[in-house]
């Protein structure tokens, strides 16, 4: 059995947990299946049993979750009980037998290990895990000893069968150790009890000032019909009348205690709830506070993704300006230099046509200088021929000699023009290609 907590939206209730190992065994399934069996139908027909929370199982393991009670009727034996409430405590512990019994639950295993207490003290039974849901007339033909030995009735032992008659024994063991603070028993081992109360039909001391002592003796009876039922027992441990005065001062201060308890109480529970409101508050603002940061990084980041943005569009808009110039600027250079080849060419054409012109020009110039040439040749001869005999020229022939020598100083003149302006054109020519290249 172990301490756990059990959490439902605001609230966390205390639980105990209950392990049963081992569930690929089909013995320990048929024993969670009959304890939870048992438990479910006790929980149904009594208030004195201890609360079934719920069932779960996880990694092969069973579990049984169930109410966390404040301790054990072992703590408050060792604590130390007075008459009073040892007969308050058995009479409850009766009226729960009692009922469990006209349902059919057979416990078989009370001890005060197993009697818990509640936060008002009442008595609740726990650990169904040996119990057994029969009808009344069924008797249980034991195949094994189970249970605690000095709790447990001598039919137990043998192997007769058994009923609701050890219930009895064990509670009217239960009644004893409250009386006396001493376990039935009390120091001999498990064979020593068996021949104890089997051998020699000892059976424990009953003492005289315990509540009902006559009828707890009569449950110590080795025949189980014998002993008194679970409903004469919770007759015989009713708890004595008083005067109506007592009555009325004991449930004063009762109720005074109860009042002062559950104010205690209330003001711990509302400590806890307003501790519970400001944790949520500050969960609250935190949350308030980290969505607000949320928000804020997230418009930052929509900011950013936006001057980004407007910051890509713009470098793109420029980019195809940029393009859209070096293209013009591309067009216009081929243009100039179409247009610079076709004047090149063109130039180069007419200082090519000139030229040839000029060849042309020049080639009829020397021959009409070299025909000049001939005739000045033939002229001269004919002159020192002529001269020889002193005769004078013709004034036809001076004249025809005086032309030919303007013609031949025309055409010096037009040769140097034609050379001069060659020249130019070739310059032209290397401008115009180092210019374009």
């Amino acid at each position: 059995m172990v301490r756990g907590e059990l959490r439902t939206h605001a609230r966390r209730i205390h639980v105990a947990v209950k392990l049963l190992p081992g569930l690929t065994s089909e013995v320990v399934r048929a024993r969670f299946d009959k304890e939870l069996k048992a438990h479910i139908t006790a929980q149904h027909v009594s208030s004195g049993v201890c609360r079934l929370i719920g069932t779960c199982e996880k990694d092969g393991t069973l579990y049984l979750v169930m109410k966390l009670y404040n301790g054990n009727l072992r703590d408050r034996i060792t604590a130390g009980l007075d008459v009073g409430e040892a007969r308050r405590v058995a009479h409850a512990l009766s009226r729960t037998l009692e009922q469990l019994h006209a349902a059919g639950v057979i416990v078989k295993d009370i001890k005060p290990e197993n009697v818990l207490m509640d936060e008002f003290g009442q008595p609740v039974l726990a650990d169904f895990g040996i119990s057994e849901v029969v009808t009344r007339t069924t008797r249980i033909m034991p195949t094994s000893v189970q249970g605690t030995f000095s709790y447990m009735a001598p039919e137990l032992f043998e192997s007769e069968g058994h009923g609701p008659e050890i219930d009895v024994w064990s509670l009217a063991c239960v009644v004893v150790e409250m009386c006396t603070g001493v376990m039935p028993f009390a120091g001999m081992q498990m064979a020593q009890i068996v021949r104890a109360v089997c051998d020699r039909r000892v059976v424990p001391d009953v003492p005289d000032h315990a509540p009902a002592a006559a009828v707890i003796r009569r449950c110590f009876a080795f025949e189980p019909a014998a002993r008194p039922t679970v409903a004469e027992l919770a007759a015989a441990l009713a708890p004595e009348a008083v005067e109506l005065p007592e009555v009325v001062e004991g449930l004063t201060d009762a109720f005074a205690r109860k009042v002062a308890t559950l104010t205690a109480e209330r003001d711990r529970a509302v400590a806890v709830q307003v501790a519970a409101y400001q944790e949520r508050d500050r969960a609250v603002a935190a949350q308030v506070a980290a969505d607000q940061e949320r928000d804020r990084v997230a418009a930052e980041r929509t900011t950013a993704v936006a001057r980004i943005a407007a910051e890509r569009d713009r470098a793109v808009a420029a980019q195809v300006a940029a393009d859209q110039e070096r293209d013009r600027a591309v067009a216009a250079q081929a243009a100039a230099q179409v247009a610079a080849d076709a004047e090149r060419t063109t130039a180069v054409a007419r200082v090519v046509a000139e030229r040839d012109r000029a060849r042309a020009e020049s080639a009829a110039h020397a021959a009409e200088i070299q025909r000049l040439r001939t005739q000045m040749a033939a002229g001269a001869n004919a002159g020192a021929a002529a001269s020889a005999a002193p005769v004078a020229a013709p004034p036809r022939q001076q004249q025809r000699v005086a032309k030919r020598r303007r013609e031949s100083r025309a055409v010096s003149w037009w040769s140097v023009n034609l050379v001069t302006e060659m020249t130019c054109c070739c310059a032209m020519i290397c401008a115009f290609r180092f210019r374009f290249q």
